[in-house]
């Protein structure tokens, strides 16, 4: 104890005395004694520390091992975990060849997993290959490693029917290309499987390659195909493919053969031995990115095709008044109406006035709707908005319609404006509805007097609820000529998910937008819906206003709906079709799309919907 004189002493300065030194001395000497004592023991007690750690660990690898023994997953019967495994798989079918992809992530799990995938035969019925461009990366791995492997997988499947989708590396890789003879060589392994096959899918821009397999791979019979999907990329003289041999005809002819996917159109399609009348798929697509008119169908040729197939659920096709016929014109053909009892899902390109081709169409069962109206060849050709209008070739087409339209997606940079507005008024019901802008501004336009209308503030003012009877000019609305119905009304007022791609309306505008339709109580009525889903991608070069991110952060907390404002992002191409989200090591997107045997079509927003895609 610390003489009490000396208490008020410790926290200054004081300097002690002599015989204060000597008392301090002999106060020093206990505590130092007794810490001395405790350095002594310190080493024996850690020393029995690390025994008890290593006795921990030994007792707690022994109870995770017993602990093991106790997990459900080991009484599962193989078949139940074969079950299990089967639902691992992507959705689609086709799984890449990786390691941390199911079928072969579950192998490496354990040895006794291993086994029973290996003994599985439906875990590989399904295969994507990506062929790797010829970069020193893909070298690590050789060629024949790479076909083993593929041969290898394809075995293991039995006797399933097998889907497999074979890419090449164009046109994801620029300037990169493979060996002409590599394609072929994975051509050459999948082959013997090719009988089994149910879908098929092959993506080339080589013409070599296309005529190899046409012509040494397709098997003389394909029982069980269903689906065929083909992507000629950037193939030269692409147009004379399916005509080159008789394998084309072999495939085509099969008795299952249902959808049919192709990228470009073939002068001989038509005359292919396809049992049209079955088919309940037809996509007639190029990539969204590219519009060649000579690749689309003279609209006489179009209905021809059209009325082969009455069983159609699904159909994209291309129309363009520059095109060559398929055949010679049937001159009875244009007074006969088309029926498509059982379509709900269609889509329509085209670069004139689509009249001829809605006026003989009947689509009563139609549900999903897409129409992009593409780069007019020549003024004489766009449309004027008034002799000449989307609108006016749609309204008899959509009033055949029996139930209203839940889905839209429209391209409309070569519209007028008051056209467009138009087009929009005949889906009153419209729940959701995808913009298309300006997402290619390089198009070749033959005429640059052409004009072309943006996603501005004038269009959307159309969707904000009594916003242009309380904010436009009198003088405004004398000179554009609207009555007041014209004014209070709100395009598209039952819309829920609203999907706008490079618009160039103001942030001011979109910000009164998002409030009058999705803050509840200032916009929304009952006869206006209240939208729930809104994604906006601006062009690539538009910077947002100050303060506009973060008021929209604050509508999106305010409201709980799902609202992305993209500003200054990389051009994004979006359309119906796997070609906006496939990448060359993921799987085949298109799968997840449309036209899978396991898999019915999925509508623009179906990605949106579905959490597993």
């Amino acid at each position: 104890m610390v003489l009490s004189f000396l208490d008020d002493k410790l926290t200054t300065n004081y300097a002690p005395t002599t015989a204060e030194l000597l008392t301090l001395q002999e106060l020093l000497d206990g505590p130092n004694q007794r810490l001395a004592g405790i350095e002594n023991r310190i080493p024996n007690i850690e020393e029995r520390l690390r025994e008890l750690d290593q006795e921990r660990f030994v007792l707690e690898n022994k109870a995770a091992s017993l602990q093991m023994m106790l997990t459900p997953a080991r009484r599962l019967l193989p078949e139940i975990l074969q079950e299990i495994f089967a639902r691992c798989l992507p959705p689609g079918g086709t799984p890449p060849m990786s390691a941390r992809e199911s079928p072969l992530l579950l192998g490496r799990v354990c040895r006794q997993w291993r086994n029973i995938a290996y003994s599985t035969p439906v875990l590989w019925s399904g295969l994507h290959i990506a062929v790797p461009p010829d970069t020193p990366y893909a070298r690590r791995c050789s060629i024949s490693v790479r076909l083993e492997a593929t041969k290898e997988w394809l075995s293991r499947s039995g006797i399933c029917s097998l889907s497999i989708s074979l890419s090449g590396p164009q046109g994801y890789y620029p300037g990169v290309r493979a060996d002409l003879k590599t394609v072929p060589l994975y051509l050459e392994t999948i082959s013997p499987f090719l009988p089994r096959c149910q879908y098929f899918y092959f993506f080339c821009s080589e013409i070599s390659s296309w005529h190899f397999l046409l012509e040494k791979c397709v098997p003389s019979q394909a029982p069980f195909l269903k689906y065929i999907h083909f992507d000629f990329a950037n193939t030269p003289s692409d147009s004379e493919v399916l005509g080159a041999s008789g394998g084309a005809s072999r495939l085509f002819s099969s008795s299952e053969l249902h959808a049919i996917f192709l990228s470009s159109h073939e002068r001989r399609l038509m005359q292919l031995p396809v049992q049209w009348a079955q088919l309940t798929i037809l996509n007639l697509f190029k990539r969204p990115s590219t519009w060649i008119p000579g690749s689309a169908l003279l609209v006489h040729d179009a209905l021809l095709l059209l009325s082969w197939c009455p069983h159609l659920v699904f159909c994209s096709i291309p129309i363009s008044e520059t095109s060559l016929p398929y055949r010679s014109v049937d001159s009875n053909r244009g007074s006969k109406m088309v029926s498509l009892l059982q379509l709900f899902g269609f889509s329509v390109r085209c670069d004139f006035d689509p009249e001829p081709f809605y006026r003989y169409l009947n689509i009563p069962s139609l549900r999903y709707f897409q129409h992009y109206q593409e780069t007019p060849q020549s003024m004489g050709t766009r449309l004027d908005g008034e002799v000449r209008a989307l609108h006016l070739a749609l309204r008899p087409f959509i009033q055949r319609v029996v139930h209203p339209i839940e889905e839209l997606q429209i391209l409309s940079t070569f519209l007028s404006m008051n056209d467009f507005i138009q087009c929009l008024k005949l889906f009153p019901e419209l729940k959701r509805l995808s913009l298309i802008g300006h997402v290619y501004p390089h198009f070749a336009i033959v005429d640059l007097t052409i004009p072309m209308i943006t996603l501005s503030d004038q269009f959307l003012e159309y969707l904000i609820p009594n916003y242009r009877s309380s904010n436009l000019p009198l003088s405004e609305v004398t000179e554009q000529g609207e009555s007041d119905e014209d004014l209070n009304i709100c395009v598209c007022p039952k819309l829920e998910m609203l999907d706008i791609i490079e618009p160039t309306f103001s942030d001011i505008l979109m910000l009164e937008f998002i409030r009058s339709r999705m803050v509840q109580g200032m916009g929304a009525t009952n006869d206006v819906s209240r939208l729930r889903w809104l994604n906006i991608r601006f062009p690539y070069d538009r910077v947002a206003m100050p303060g506009t991110m973060d008021e929209v952060a604050e509508l999106k907390a305010c409201t709980g709906a799902h609202i992305n404002v993209y500003f200054n992002q990389n051009r994004i191409t979006l359309g119906w079709g796997p070609f906006g989200t496939d990448t060359p090591y993921n799987g085949l997107a298109s799968v997840d799309y449309l036209g899978h045997p396991n898999h019915q079509y999925i509508p623009y927003f179906g990605t949106m919907l579905d959490p597993r895609l």
